[in-house]
């Protein structure tokens, strides 16, 4: 089990790489481990078990191909940690917003935080808050949760060419194996999955949601 000092250390070298690159990948000797580090990150504000479950239609709880998005707009660090991979399929995908060049114009930049995404409430997801998909740079997206009947032509242009971009960008693919963690910036990294076999029932990730 690591110590605290150890703990400390790794913290410091964990959130340097997630400044530099916008997420980080580690191992660890177990789940306990994990939650230490987890600790000195932030608070966890929501803890999910990410499993196939047939009951659910979400995407969540399915084999199904994710496509790239942020968690909800309060979180800052997304961390999965890897108790049961797929045998195939079933990569994270992330992609870094600050290589998108709308986001280095200042003029479509400063455009993009005209448009507003959805933002439900956990405790009932039929209301929703609008949110600006950009705001002082920090990103908050989803395709499914696009205000899409309020924008202008204008408006419906530039998210045209933001989600073009998206779909143009490198992309970073991570294949977590047993006890490995992925954290990312929810503010700047989106995020997605590839699909895995329908008789795939073993992969088992648990998420959490990260305030510093």
């Amino acid at each position: 089990m690591m110590t605290n000092n150890d703990n400390i250390k790794e913290h410091m070298y964990l959130m340097a790489e997630i400044r530099k690159n916008g997420y980080a990948v580690r191992s660890f000797r177990d789940y306990s481990d994990f939650l230490s580090q987890i600790d000195c990150v932030g608070k966890t504000v929501n803890k999910t078990d990410v499993l196939v479950d047939s009951r659910y239609s979400a995407q969540l709880t399915s084999q199904e191909a994710m496509s790239a998005h942020t968690d909800d707009a309060s979180v800052d660090i997304i961390a999965w940690y890897c108790q049961s991979p797929a045998s195939e399929g079933g990569e994270s995908v992330c992609v870094d917003t600050r290589r998108l060049p709308i986001l280095n114009d200042p003029v479509g930049s400063e455009k993009l935080t005209q448009i507003m995404v959805k933002r439900p409430r956990e405790d009932d997801w039929t209301k929703a808050q609008l949110w600006p998909l950009l705001n002082r740079r920090r990103v908050y997206y989803a395709p499914w949760l696009v205000d899409r009947e309020g924008l202008r032509e204008e408006q419906e242009d530039l998210l045209g060419r933001f989600e073009k971009e998206l779909g143009e960008v490198e992309k970073y693919t991570v294949k977590l194996g047993e006890s490995d963690a992925l954290f990312i910036d929810n503010r700047r990294i989106l995020h997605g999955r590839n699909s895995f076999s329908e008789n795939e029932s073993v992969r088992r990730l648990v998420r959490h949601w990260v305030v510093i």
